[in-house]
């Protein structure tokens, strides 16, 4: 679009101001067939200019992440809840020690220490699905979303009847800091998982449970 603007302005003849025409029109016309001789000259260096203005509205429009002190849990479910630090505490941690945490190729991108966790399924347990049927249960899936808005999705099958439901984890504690001095707290963590990073969630808002609709 803003090609197509300064191709239409470059077409505008130099004003000779002459004739009757309003002052302010005529300047006008001035400075938008000096502004087009100007892009005309470094189009190359404006483009790079644009890109770079683009990527940076993009990253003020980004979402600060935000460390969280609740969980909600809603969605096809017959009653909302909410947890919090001292809801985690009364359940059993148990030892996951170093993960290394590795994006979509493999690669390493840090190591999370000496953590410590509750099982997510543990949490959820007393969840109530709004589903007809337990047949029916094998098409939910569980969505996580963080703070900023990042979101990751487990199948229902995949918490509840799977080893993976075995080591998906709320952490509790890292870095010898307890969960209420975690950064990072609420930190959802699927050691097993190939890629740890795919599904490692800081900052855990909520848990949304939805059915796969129906053709």
């Amino acid at each position: 679009m803003i090609k197509l603007f300064f191709e239409a302005i470059s077409k505008i003849e130099k004003p000779s101001f002459r004739g009757r025409h309003d002052r302010e029109i005529r300047e006008s016309r001035a400075i938008m067939w000096d502004v087009s001789r100007a892009f005309n000259k470094t189009k190359p260096y404006f483009s790079l200019l644009l890109v770079f203005s683009i990527c940076a509205t993009w990253g003020v429009a980004q979402k600060a992440l935000e460390p969280t002190a609740a969980l909600r849990i809603h969605g096809t479910v017959k009653k909302d809840s909410v947890f919090s630090g001292p809801d985690f505490l009364k359940l059993p941690a148990r030892v996951i020690g170093d993960v290394v945490i590795t994006n979509h190729l493999g690669e390493p991108r840090g190591t999370a220490r000496q953590m410590k966790g509750i099982l997510l399924k543990e949490v959820l347990r007393g969840i109530e699905i709004d589903s007809p049927s337990p047949k029916d249960l094998s098409a939910f899936y569980l969505i996580c979303r963080a703070s900023d808005g990042y979101e990751v999705v487990f199948s229902w099958n995949e918490i509840f009847n799977s080893p993976t439901g075995d080591a998906v984890f709320l952490v509790t504690e890292k870095d010898g800091k307890k969960l209420s001095d975690m950064e990072d707290a609420i930190l959802l963590i699927s050691p097993t998982d190939m890629r740890t990073g795919r599904r490692f969630v800081k900052s855990l808002a909520e848990i949304e449970f939805a059915r796969v609709r129906s053709h």
